[in-house]
């Protein structure tokens, strides 16, 4: 029996019918696998770093029977693709910056991608600005509690988008604009372990640290307007 989690439900919840999809840095290979056999997806290329990692996504391939539809690849970020191979990328559980650098490092390919699926396990404001400043517009977004943790899930195009306030690179702009359920306790989270920085910082009096708390008394602040929005 496949083990679905939430995140990875979220994430296939963003994979558009008949697409042809890479996963990159495809672990075990459920998505794909589950995917294809949801005939969701016309092919899929999953790829890992190394061929030890995708050992366990290759035997489970074989087991479904299923690989006339999905090609397994070694190899790091986008290189294992040609151009126009794919349609739509999935990249999860690297950090945003990590992200930024395999889109960013690989052109060629990208030019030929219509939807990117990202979920950052960490560094999701660097990945929202750096989309945002490189032409790529935030269409979708989804928020998910796993394992006592909140997973990002963000879902990009080619495209201008202007964001007016830079918090919304942390909470993102379609969460808010969902009113993303998940969103208040999510915001709750920042709010109070932005206090305790607060906090800390005033009674350690270190020279520079008045500079430190106004900006995070304002951020603090924002994020409270938003939260009062929800």
């Amino acid at each position: 029996m496949l083990k679905v989690t939430p995140r990875m439900m979220a994430i296939m919840n963003m994979v558009e019918r008949g697409s042809k999809l890479a996963d990159i840095g495809t672990d075990h290979g459920i998505m794909p696998v589950v995917l294809v056999l949801d005939k969701k997806v016309k092919s899929v290329i999953a790829s890992d770093i190394s061929y030890k990692s995708l050992e366990k996504a290759i035997k489970l391939i074989k087991k479904y029977g299923l690989g006339k539809y999905i090609d397994t690849r070694v190899g790091y970020g986008l290189e294992v693709l040609a151009p126009y191979e794919v349609d739509t990328v999935i990249i999860a559980g690297l950090s945003g910056k990590q992200i930024t650098e395999i889109i960013g490092t690989s052109p060629h390919i990208v030019e030929g991608i219509k939807r990117f699926i990202l979920q950052p396990v960490q560094h999701s404001d660097y990945l929202r600005k750096w989309l945002i400043s490189n032409l790529y517009e935030i269409v979708d977004e989804d928020l998910v509690f796993e394992n006592k943790k909140f997973y990002q899930i963000i879902v990009a195009k080619r495209g201008e988008q202007v964001i007016n306030d830079e918090i919304f690179y942390e909470i993102g702009p379609k969460l808010f604009e969902k009113r993303h359920p998940l969103l208040k306790k999510f915001i709750e989270g920042k709010i109070t372990k932005t206090k305790r920085i607060i906090e800390n910082l005033k009674n350690s009096k270190l020279p520079g640290n008045i500079k430190k708390i106004n900006l995070l008394t304002e951020k603090l602040r924002k994020y409270e307007v938003i939260y009062d929005a929800l």
